[in-house]
């Protein structure tokens, strides 16, 4: 299948194409202990979402308006767990995706609806929902949806520009956290999460375990300025879509004496790919930085060692944390207005490409998913609930 930088308008022959229709959702799913609840499985399971939407067609396609077709670089895994507050050198401290390790090509409708299944996933974890609140809940997220097509701007709600930190207190915020996770010595001393050292890591990577340190320190050089690595260690994850890409932690001590605790994530293969076949993850992260208000290489860039790329970034500041267990009794509300915002970015991250394909052709498709939007999310809520009581399945 041939890409472009701009995505166009696809058809179901072409989503089949290639390796991804050799691909059966039962081979890319993911089984961790760890993952108890069924919003945990819904939310590690990305790649068994977008094969299945390829297999099952939620929608059908035919009988939509030819512009609800529309291909976008999609978010992938998209939830609300998957924003932070990020700094921006010239542009502040914005409230954007922090997790761009799955974007990809795919139908914007199957994009947003996976913001609908996780936000149902979670919010059922406190009781459970019937067919008129889950309906409620995609209905607010469409909206805003809708809402963020049309706009030319990324734009907060007046609750979250409240939450959002300077500059100086989110460095305040990560230094904290860096302080957390080091001993007295200034080394790395973690306390909760299970770790291994950097040895570990070559291992993994096919290294002798005396090169992965030099060839660390040269690439953080290259990203950092001048100085040396002073501490790292491979931290591994129990659960999560990240389980399989394995992180280093690390302690650069900078020229001017300041020390910088950086994390890597191990980049795998896009959620999406089980979808369609896609170009490299760099050249679609290149391709959606045009729509984004940061270049993502700046941002998060990409370091190779033994063969491998990693992302290099700064750890979370969750300032605008996900209520993830549903207990207290404000959790729902709090949880519907992170997905309203997080809905409204995306619109304006797919108006933005829908625009570049054709001049007004943003508008047209949420004039059509307005007209469609109930059949929509009557196929699309049958569909997430059969996917999720295949999640149970598979779990046994």
């Amino acid at each position: 299948m041939s890409f472009v930088t701009q995505a166009q308008a696809m058809s179901c022959e072409e989503a089949l194409r290639g390796r991804a229709a050799n691909i059966k959702p039962k081979d890319v799913f993911r089984s961790y202990e760890a993952s108890e609840t069924l919003s945990q499985k819904v939310r590690d399971n990305a790649p068994f979402y977008w094969a299945e939407a390829r297999s099952r067609h939620p929608l059908k396609w035919k009988e939509l308006p030819e512009v609800l077709k529309s291909e976008v670089i999609s978010v992938g895994d998209l939830h609300s767990g998957n924003f932070s507050p990020v700094y921006v050198p010239g542009k502040g401290v914005l409230y954007t995706l922090f997790d761009v390790k799955d974007l990809g090509y795919a139908p914007a409708l199957y994009d947003i609806n996976r913001l609908v299944l996780n936000t149902v996933a979670v919010a059922s974890r406190r009781r459970h929902l019937s067919a008129n609140e889950r309906q409620e809940i995609a209905r607010d997220i469409y909206v805003s949806y809708r809402q963020g097509l049309v706009r030319e701007d990324f734009a907060l709600t007046a609750q979250h520009a409240l939450d959002m930190p300077s500059p100086e207190k989110l460095q305040r915020k990560l230094l904290k956290k860096q302080d957390n996770k080091t001993d007295e010595d200034g080394l790395f001393g973690v306390d909760g999460e299970s770790t291994r050292p950097l040895s570990y890591a070559a291992k993994e990577l096919g290294l002798k375990e005396p090169e992965i340190r030099p060839k660390l320190e040269r690439e953080l050089r290259t990203h950092l300025g001048w100085g040396h690595l002073r501490d790292a260690i491979v931290s591994i994850k129990d659960r999560g879509g990240s389980r399989d890409q394995m992180r280093i932690l690390v302690l650069f001590e900078t020229q001017d004496g300041r020390i910088l605790m950086k994390e890597l994530k191990r980049v795998g293969e896009s959620a999406v790919t089980t979808y369609q076949d896609q170009p490299k993850l760099l050249d679609v992260q290149i391709a959606a930085s045009r729509f984004l208000d940061y270049d993502i290489a700046a941002i998060f860039p990409q370091i190779r060692i033994g063969g491998n790329s990693f992302v290099l970034r700064d750890k979370k500041v969750e300032t605008i944390s996900v209520p993830y267990k549903q207990k207290a009794p404000t959790d729902f509300e709090h949880l519907l207005e992170l997905a309203r915002h997080h809905a409204q970015w995306v619109g304006t991250f797919h108006g933005r490409q829908l625009y570049a394909q054709e001049a007004g052709r943003s508008r047209r498709f949420a004039e059509a998913l307005r007209d469609h939007q109930v059949a929509i999310m009557e196929s699309l809520d049958g569909f997430n609930r059969g996917h999720m009581n295949r999640l149970r399945e598979e779990a046994r």
